[in-house]
This record gives C-alpha cells, sequence and structure tokens, in this order.
C-alpha cells in the first residue's frame, strides 16, 4: 500500500503531505494535531498517541511498544526499542502513524534520547515504505523552535507540517 495514487493524493493532501516530507512531522497547535488525527483515523489509519510529558526513558518506549501491542520483555532500552519497531502489525489498517502529544517535555529532559527514539522511529518508517507499509510519526510540541534543538533525524531536520511550517504561523 506503500505507494500513494494521484486520486489518493487529491483526496486527502494533508496525509499526503505527512508522508511527502520524511518520517517525522513537526506539531505545534492543539486544534490542528486533532483535526490531523481524526483525518488519519477516517482515511483509515491507526493512530498511536502517547503523552511524553512525564514520561522517562523506558516508560516512553514501553507505551509505544504497547501501544503498538508488540509482545515485549520485562525490560526495554534503546536496542531493544528499535529491535521491537521491526515488528509493527499494520493488519488491514492503510498504515499505522505513532503520535507522540507533548515531546518538548521529554527532550527537555533527555535531548539525546529524545532524538535517538526519533532517530530509530525514522529507520522504522524507511524500512517499511520499503515493504510496502506506511509507518509515520507525528510529533506535537509547544516550542515551536524544538527542530533546532533535536537536530537532524536519519539525516534530516524534521519538518513542520504544512499549516505551521512559517516561522509565523508557529507564533515566532
Amino acid at each position: 500500500m506503500a505507494a500513494f495514487g494521484e486520486d489518493e493524493i487529491d483526496a486527502c493532501t494533508p496525509i499526503w503531505n505527512l508522508f511527502q516530507n520524511g518520517a517525522v512531522t513537526l506539531f505545534r497547535g492543539r486544534e490542528l494535531w486533532d483535526q490531523t488525527l481524526t483525518q488519519l483515523q477516517a482515511h483509515g489509519y491507526k493512530t498511536i498517541v502517547v503523552d511524553c510529558s512525564n514520561a522517562d526513558e523506558p516508560t516512553l518506549l514501553f507505551s509505544i511498544v504497547d501501544s503498538l501491542q508488540i509482545p515485549r520483555f520485562p525490560n526495554i532500552n534503546l536496542d531493544g526499542f528499535n529491535d521491537f519497531m521491526s515488528q509493527i502489525d499494520f493488519g488491514n489498517d492503510t498504515g499505522v502513524v505513532i503520535c507522540l502529544d507533548k515531546y518538548d517535555d521529554f527532550q527537555a529532559r533527555l535531548p539525546k534520547t529524545a532524538q535517538i527514539i526519533l532517530d530509530i522511529l525514522a529507520d522504522a518508517h524507511r524500512h517499511e515504505i520499503l515493504v510496502g507499509n506506511r509507518l509515520a510519526t507525528v510529533v506535537r510540541s509547544a516550542n515551536a523552535t524544538i527542530y533546532r534543538s533535536i537536530g537532524k533525524i536519519d539525516g534530516f531536520t524534521p519538518q513542520w507540517n504544512t499549516d505551521e511550517w512559517m516561522n509565523r504561523d508557529r507564533g515566532l
């Protein structure tokens, strides 16, 4: 299912835009975030929403793995998380979107870990696209400049969604 057809792009340009600029798309506004998740669900995507505000590393990793219903071990680290991301079951869903809410809170506490998690998810995205599955990550942050502190993910700077692309759209 990985390839988007012209009809699908025309019918749902915002979803196409999520996949067009890489594995990780940034959001700031709550209303736009909620609208996007609703639209994804309406088009058959499984959305996995994880609140990152008070999570430590194992809690966040387990929250993602458990939300994806991947069988797991009692302990987890970044290497194990990387392995788990190759076990996503897409079933009959159009795709899977991992939605990391309030990621700026987590990133402020554990900046290197936050970058590595997104890098792992970007690697999983690339692998899944190659085998015909759609996997994306959307990150909501109140910090309008989080992309600067996150740095490169899988060799690319994470992009803002098209409605918040311009600095002025994020209050800068």
